[in-house]
Protein backbone atom coordinates (compact mmCIF):
# COMPACT_ATOMS: atom_id res chain seq x y z
CA UNK A 1 0.00 0.00 0.00
CA UNK A 2 2.19 2.51 1.34
CA UNK A 3 5.20 3.63 -0.98
CA UNK A 4 8.22 4.41 1.55
CA UNK A 5 11.17 6.06 0.45
CA UNK A 6 13.96 4.23 0.47
CA UNK A 7 16.22 4.52 3.79
CA UNK A 8 19.63 5.48 3.25
CA UNK A 9 22.75 6.44 5.67
CA UNK A 10 21.53 10.25 5.03
CA UNK A 11 17.99 9.69 6.57
CA UNK A 12 19.56 7.75 9.65
CA UNK A 13 16.27 6.23 11.52
CA UNK A 14 13.89 8.48 9.53
CA UNK A 15 11.59 7.09 6.76
CA UNK A 16 9.72 9.34 4.17
CA UNK A 17 5.98 8.90 3.51
CA UNK A 18 4.15 10.12 0.65
CA UNK A 19 1.43 12.89 1.46
CA UNK A 20 -1.57 10.47 0.02
CA UNK A 21 -0.01 7.52 1.71
CA UNK A 22 -0.43 8.95 5.16
CA UNK A 23 -3.66 10.01 4.22
CA UNK A 24 -5.09 7.30 3.28
CA UNK A 25 -3.46 5.34 6.51
CA UNK A 26 -5.82 7.86 8.94
CA UNK A 27 -8.41 7.18 6.79
CA UNK A 28 -7.71 3.32 7.52
CA UNK A 29 -7.07 4.56 11.21
CA UNK A 30 -10.39 6.23 11.33
CA UNK A 31 -12.38 4.02 9.65
CA UNK A 32 -11.35 0.56 11.85
CA UNK A 33 -11.92 3.10 15.56
CA UNK A 34 -15.15 3.83 14.07
CA UNK A 35 -16.42 0.01 13.16
CA UNK A 36 -14.80 -1.18 16.66
CA UNK A 37 -17.37 1.75 18.52
CA UNK A 38 -20.21 0.76 16.54
CA UNK A 39 -19.60 -3.05 17.59
CA UNK A 40 -19.00 -2.11 21.43
CA UNK A 41 -22.67 -0.18 21.61
CA UNK A 42 -24.25 -3.11 19.35
CA UNK A 43 -23.10 -5.53 22.05
CA UNK A 44 -24.54 -3.30 24.55
CA UNK A 45 -28.03 -2.87 22.97
CA UNK A 46 -27.40 -6.89 22.45
CA UNK A 47 -27.52 -7.37 26.41
CA UNK A 48 -29.80 -4.80 27.15
CA UNK A 49 -32.45 -6.83 24.90
CA UNK A 50 -31.52 -10.09 26.25
CA UNK A 51 -31.78 -8.85 29.89
CA UNK A 52 -34.96 -7.42 29.49
CA UNK A 53 -36.58 -10.08 27.96
CA UNK A 54 -35.32 -12.52 30.78
CA UNK A 55 -36.69 -9.70 33.45
CA UNK A 56 -40.15 -9.72 31.43
CA UNK A 57 -40.42 -13.98 31.67
CA UNK A 58 -39.37 -13.91 34.79
CA UNK A 59 -41.96 -11.72 36.04
CA UNK A 60 -44.56 -13.00 33.65
CA UNK A 61 -43.39 -16.84 35.39
CA UNK A 62 -43.68 -15.00 39.24
CA UNK A 63 -47.04 -13.27 38.45
CA UNK A 64 -48.90 -16.05 36.74
CA UNK A 65 -47.68 -18.74 39.97
CA UNK A 66 -48.88 -16.20 42.94
CA UNK A 67 -52.11 -16.66 41.10
CA UNK A 68 -53.64 -19.68 42.11
CA UNK A 69 -56.34 -19.88 39.10
CA UNK A 70 -53.36 -18.35 36.01
CA UNK A 71 -51.13 -21.05 37.29
CA UNK A 72 -53.64 -24.05 36.99
CA UNK A 73 -54.57 -22.66 33.91
CA UNK A 74 -51.16 -22.56 32.45
CA UNK A 75 -50.63 -26.32 34.25
CA UNK A 76 -53.23 -27.34 32.55
CA UNK A 77 -52.71 -25.68 29.24
CA UNK A 78 -49.02 -27.08 29.31
CA UNK A 79 -50.69 -30.82 30.24
CA UNK A 80 -52.94 -30.99 27.39
CA UNK A 81 -50.35 -29.47 24.87
CA UNK A 82 -47.48 -32.79 26.19
CA UNK A 83 -50.52 -34.81 25.86
CA UNK A 84 -51.58 -33.68 22.40
CA UNK A 85 -47.83 -34.19 21.36
CA UNK A 86 -47.46 -37.36 22.62
CA UNK A 87 -51.08 -38.45 20.91
CA UNK A 88 -52.71 -39.70 23.97
CA UNK A 89 -55.38 -36.97 23.20
CA UNK A 90 -57.55 -36.63 19.56
CA UNK A 91 -59.80 -33.54 19.20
Amino acid sequence: MAILASVSEDTGDYVVVEHADAVAAMSHFIAAYIELRKGRVRRLLDWGRTIYRAVAVSYGAFSAYTNPWLAKAVLTALLTAVRMLAGLVVL
